[in-house]
This record gives structure tokens, sequence and C-alpha cells, in this order.
């Protein structure tokens, strides 16, 4: 199906049925097109080794206040009596 991210699971069966079927019928039997099967005969690599993990592409506008709270949660002496999120010691506004 269009749009579907072939799995894992599809490649091993594919690289099975490979060894012994055309790769149209392997294609077939691993629910894969065969023009994504000539494309995984060139790069036999698992879905999951490909994948990069992506970075943030901007600045986090709230990561100085989840930080803050991150912090009281972890130190309890951080937070002030007045202030039990402790944000007011950073200069932060709760």
């Amino acid at each position: 199906m269009p749009g579907r991210h072939v799995t894992d699971h599809q490649m091993r069966l594919f690289m099975k049925f490979r060894q012994t079927e055309p790769v149209a019928v392997a294609a077939a039997k691993a629910s894969m097109s065969m023009a994504t099967a000539y494309r995984i005969q060139n790069d036999p690599r698992l879905p999951s080794t490909k994948a990069q993990p992506r970075e943030r592409r901007r600045p986090d506008p709230l990561s100085a206040v989840f930080e803050c709270q991150f912090a009281s949660n972890r130190d309890p002496d951080f937070a002030s009596n007045n202030d039990p999120s402790g944000c007011t010691r950073l200069g932060l506004s709760a």
C-alpha cells in the first residue's frame, strides 16, 4: 500500500523467500511491491537500523519552565517554603 513503511518482519520474510523464489513472488509473499523489493535488494539493511533520531528544529520555548519543575522534583531542598515549584529562585514566574 502506498504510504506504508516496510517493517523489519517484512524485510526478513522477503529475504527468506528470495532465496528460493523470484523477486515478484517473494515480494508478494512479504506483502510489498516489486519496486520496494528491488530497492531492498540494493540496500538489505533493516529499517530499524536505517532510522536516525531527529533533533529539535528550533529551541524549546518552555525549556526553562519545565527544567525548573524537574529540578524541584529531583531536589526537595531546591524548593523554597513560599514557592513549592522553586521557580522564583531561578527568576521565573510560576
